[in-house]
């Protein structure tokens, strides 16, 4: 008996922004985990064919599903390893802790960023799309600015 997952798969397609490139990617991906259960449930259902028989088309069909998978994961694989590069061209400069008003300045950063990934936390502080909210407030609780 198979499980009907439409209902999941279209609570997890809803969570998924409209212009997010990877939304038709995330909708073929949950087409082939459908297919690959309709499929499996058509072998089981077949009343002609040996138990090896099955077994064989069974197998048949988990190459197709993962083959599948598998060149529909290629772009988002592309995508991860061009962030990783990035992220690995990113080099942070060392905190000089000498200097008193830096420290704070890092250490008040680290408080406001704290649930963040240092990308999310690189991307408002600074290139084109920074937030500057963000960064005054960062800046509001030192001293020097009131």
């Amino acid at each position: 008996m198979a499980v009907n997952r439409s209902s999941r798969n279209h609570q997890l397609l809803s969570q998924v922004g409209a212009k997010n490139p990877f939304k038709k990617l995330a909708i073929d991906l949950l087409d082939v985990s459908s297919g690959f259960a309709k499929g499996m449930e058509a072998v089981r259902a077949k009343r002609g064919l040996s138990a090896e028989g099955k077994r064989d088309e069974a197998r048949d069909l988990v190459r197709k599903a993962l083959r599948t998978r598998q060149d529909l994961r290629k772009p988002l694989a592309q995508y991860n390893a061009q962030t990783e590069a990035m992220a690995a061209k990113v080099k942070l400069p060392d905190l000089d802790r000498t200097d008193e008003y830096a420290v704070r300045l890092h250490f008040r950063m680290l408080d406001l960023s704290y649930d963040m990934t240092p990308l999310e936390r690189m991307g408002l502080m600074t290139g084109p799309g920074r937030d500057p909210d963000f960064i005054l407030s960062s800046f509001a609780s030192l001293s020097m600015f009131p």
